[in-house]
């Protein structure tokens, strides 16, 4: 595309996110991309909703989330 793709102000705009990713250890998959050059807009959180996540953009700017899940851990 020769223009950005019209959905990142959106997502910008409310909170929204482009593609969200499963894994079984955020803090590697944290580590993996830091160690790349990829800046975390969100270092891995716990969440009200039993889950860790990260968010990061893409070199295009879309907003990427990974996140495990927490229930049963503990």
């Amino acid at each position: 595309m020769d223009s950005p793709d019209p959905s990142i102000a959106f997502v910008e705009a409310g909170d929204h996110l482009h593609l969200y990713l499963g894994t079984h250890d955020v803090d590697a998959v944290a580590s993996l991309l830091k160690a790349n050059g990829v800046a975390l807009r969100q270092e891995p959180t716990d969440t009200a909703w039993q889950t860790r996540e990260l968010v990061f953009l893409d070199d295009q700017g879309h907003t990427i989330y990974v996140g495990q899940s927490q229930e049963g851990a503990g």
